[in-house]
């Protein structure tokens, strides 16, 4: 018998249980609803339906026989590792190299170097995310916090759905943002039509704020400036600023032009929580890959 643990956090929250599950392993909905019916899906320890709708926080275990082959596979791409100790790692992701596997069962992913690493001790998140609490898309550098142990886990999705952890991002967009410190709330949900993309969605989508502040313009091209996410809404910043009508640089998915740089110029640099186990404030700290350091010194004419 195959087990599959989860938490439910605040993004996920609302989807039908069905859904959840075949959005996060490498089984159609139809065999999932399958065997929800047959009894073999907990939510908080108790039986429900396909349909039921998940509450955020909630735990969802599953148990699936015949067991799949091995879905992880460690891997021997580096780690720029910043901290790591008995219950957690933290790491500086570079852009280029997804968190977890897909269901198209991507090899090179930063879990599967992390666990060619170190030990994972943690059931939540198995067998394609263990240990995994958090996201930053593909094309995404910077700040990942990883658990190694199940207390770590569970303290950590609590310290993210609550809010309570601080995050930064710099980040470069086309043109000139209006204000030198504002914020933008808007909806963000599904896109109607591209479901791998997110979309401001006034009516139907779940609150969501970022607040941004400028630290240098490069008129009429562009700014850099930090990005501090108020929830945590998929590609949330980059949504944003292209609903304001300033994609970030080189975002092809949300209308960003690429040429000056390769991919969305968006850095996770600042991290902050408590320590699972030693309830002490952490905070890390990382700079600016190569190659957005190269477009800033490109937009400032190499001064």
């Amino acid at each position: 018998m195959q087990y599959f643990s989860f938490i439910v956090t605040e993004d996920d929250a609302g989807q039908r249980l069905d859904a959840y599950l075949a959005s996060l392993l490498p089984f159609s909905r139809s065999s999932i609803s399958s065997v929800i019916k047959k009894g073999r899906a907990l939510v908080d320890g108790v039986v429900v339906k396909p349909s039921y709708r998940l509450a955020e926080e909630e735990s969802v275990e599953l148990y699936v026989e015949p067991p799949p082959e091995p879905l992880l596979k460690p891997s021997s791409i580096p780690l720029d590792i910043l901290f790591e100790d008995e219950v957690l790692i933290i790491i500086n992701k570079p852009a280029g190299i997804s968190v977890h596997p897909g269901a198209g069962r991507e090899d090179d992913t930063l879990i599967s170097a992390v666990i060619a690493h170190t030990e994972i001790r943690c059931l939540s998140g198995w067998p394609l995310r263990p240990g995994v609490v958090h996201r930053l898309d593909k094309d995404t550098s910077g700040l990942m916090v990883v658990a190694k142990s199940e207390i770590a886990y569970q303290s950590l999705v609590r310290q993210f759905s609550r809010r309570q952890v601080f995050k930064q991002y710099q980040a470069v967009c086309h043109g000139i943002l209006p204000e030198d410190e504002g914020i933008i709330e808007a909806p963000i949900g599904r896109h109607r039509r591209h479901r791998q993309m997110m979309a401001v969605r006034p009516s139907t989508g779940k609150p969501a704020a970022t607040v941004y502040r400028v630290e240098r313009f490069f008129p009429p091209q562009a700014t850099l400036f930090l990005a501090l996410p108020r929830t945590g809404r998929t590609h949330q910043i980059r949504v944003h600023l292209a609903h304001i009508g300033h994609p970030l640089m080189g975002d092809r998915v949300y209308g960003g032009r690429v040429g000056l740089i390769g991919r969305q110029a968006l850095h996770a640099q600042l991290l902050s929580f408590e320590h699972p186990i030693e309830e002490r404030k952490l905070e890390f700290s990382a700079p600016l890959p190569e190659d957005m350091q190269e477009l800033i010194n490109h937009l400032s004419g190499g001064r």
